[in-house]
């Protein structure tokens, strides 16, 4: 289960219909790619704020965590994950607001095995 991080959003972006924008932006990005193996459902988000952050002027950062390790997720599938954010993102944020940078980062393979990993879903 793939999360995702995006940093350098300005106070105005954390409106809660530019944040599901976002959101489904790079969703379909990882569903647009069948060798991810990945549904909406397997993705997770994260927006961290920063009250510095007072302007649109700021780069924006997207880091992929926690894509585990599969036979189909070659470097080359992972390197168009990220284009393919770069580009679904940019088309949107651009719809209300500047774009200065993006830089997308795709995580090292997670390997569970090696690293640890544990996950509990409870009862809501």
């Amino acid at each position: 289960m793939p999360d995702i991080v995006v940093q350098g959003l300005c106070e105005s972006d954390y409106e809660e219909e530019i944040i599901t924008a976002i959101e489904e932006a790079i969703t379909r990005a990882a569903i647009e790619i069948p060798e991810l193996e990945l549904t909406a459902n397997d993705i997770s988000f994260f927006f961290p704020q920063d009250p510095s952050i007072t302007s649109d002027e700021i780069p924006i950062i997207i880091k992929v965590e926690l894509l585990f390790d599969k036979p189909k997720r070659t470097s080359a599938i992972r390197q168009l994950f990220a284009e393919k954010i770069k580009e679904n993102f940019s088309k949107t944020i651009r719809r209300w607001r500047k774009l200065t940078k993006i830089e997308v980062a795709i995580n090292p393979p997670f390997k569970p095995q090696e690293y640890g990993f544990c996950s509990k879903t409870y009862d809501q």
